[in-house]
């Protein structure tokens, strides 16, 4: 509780003060800037507050994840700096060459960034899909992918069950490049065996609903006609960091995608994007995340980025959140990765893209072991 102090000057007038804590001192000073500036003060909206992330689920992969996540945040400013020393003491140790910031190369600037949980049954993801670019690393969920006798271990308790006109799994791939072997493996695998989320299905219900396979994609002109009609979904739609329309394209966050979609929760999230899955990411936010996905399978690019687009390479180009020129730096994949670990996913793959240039792009996956206890 704050308490009054009363101290004497040195002319014996009488000064009050206020014992506050350094937040609140923070907060004031800030107020008084704004006040002084003629600019409006903005504070916080009680209505939006959240409890602290909480433990997706109790059994003990969950809290044992969930421990090996925090273990790795708070490490992590740590083995940034050590790693930034150690690349730029083997450069300059002896020399008296001119010192600039050295980023690593390649692939070593994922150092930090391996797996650091297994799947819910202990083993590995499994591959789904192909074993070229457009195959995913992926954990068995209540879709039985590659483990028919799992339980439902990563379905929270409340979450919502299925019913009757909607698959008992959702899955969401960002991005196709007119590529669909993802999509059409997810429908296969599915067919062929799910656990529910629910016990109101019987198996012969779940064998026929499989999963619903959602692509979102407004640069693509179409999907293939091979595709499984009433389980594969086609939208002109990109994921952004905000909603907005842009020649004649329509991009969404992934809250307003799920809302759009009436989804109160997705399994798998598929992100394949050549560089704008920052820009995505940077519009996750915590309050609006309860139905955000329980893995995420992404390939991230630290440069060659927006390839294959009419960015790439483009220096007069600043439309988006990166510039076409510029090369992310390991401090930059931290604040990438330390996000996705605020919203609490925990990496369970990398696999370095033997094809990509200099290292530019890496195959991850995430499962999320926390989530706000709002949810």
């Amino acid at each position: 509780m704050d308490r009054l102090i009363v101290r004497r000057g040195k002319r014996g007038s009488v000064l009050l003060a206020v014992a506050v804590t350094l937040p609140a001192l923070l907060l004031l000073a800030g107020i008084n800037q704004h006040l002084h500036s003629g600019q409006h003060v903005h504070l916080p909206d009680g209505r939006r507050r959240t409890k602290p992330l909480r433990v997706t689920d109790q059994t003990e992969w969950h809290v044992n994840a969930t421990n090996a996540l925090a273990e790795w945040r708070s490490a992590l400013l740590g083995n940034m700096l050590d790693l930034y020393k150690r690349t730029e003491a083997a450069a300059y140790n002896g020399s008296d060459t001119p010192i600039v910031r050295i980023e690593p190369a390649g692939f070593n600037r994922y150092a930090l960034f391996d797996a650091i949980v297994l799947c819910p049954d202990g083993g590995p993801p499994r591959r789904v899909g192909s074993d070229g670019d457009g195959g995913k690393w992926l954990c068995p969920l209540d879709a039985g992918l590659g483990n028919e006798t799992q339980a439902a271990a990563l379905v929270p308790a409340d979450a919502p069950p299925a019913t009757r006109n909607q698959s008992s799994c959702i899955v969401y791939s960002v991005g196709s490049n007119n590529q669909f072997d993802f999509e059409e493996a997810m429908l296969k695998k599915t067919t062929e065996f799910f656990c529910l989320r629910s016990l109101d299905f019987a198996p012969t219900d779940a064998m026929q609903l499989g999963c619903s396979v959602h692509t979102f994609d407004c640069f693509s002109p179409g999907t293939p006609a091979s595709l499984m009609e009433g389980r594969h979904f086609f939208h002109r739609v990109c994921l952004g960091h905000v909603n907005y329309e842009k020649d004649g394209r329509v991009f969404q966050t992934l809250d307003t995608v799920l809302k759009a979609n009436n989804h109160s929760y997705v399994d798998i999230l598929k992100i394949d994007i050549e560089g704008y899955e920052f820009e995505v990411l940077s519009g996750f936010h915590l309050l609006d995340s309860c139905a955000f996905p329980a893995q995420i399978s992404i390939e991230l690019h630290y440069h060659h980025l927006y390839m294959m687009t009419p960015h790439e390479m483009n220096r007069n180009h600043w439309d988006n959140m990166l510039w076409p020129m510029h090369e992310l730096s390991l401090a930059e994949l931290v604040a990438v990765f330390g996000h996705l670990a605020d919203l609490g996913y925990a990496a369970t793959s990398r696999e370095d893209n033997p094809m990509s240039v200099e290292g530019c792009c890496v195959e991850y996956s995430f499962i999320r072991v926390e989530r706000p206890a709002h949810c």
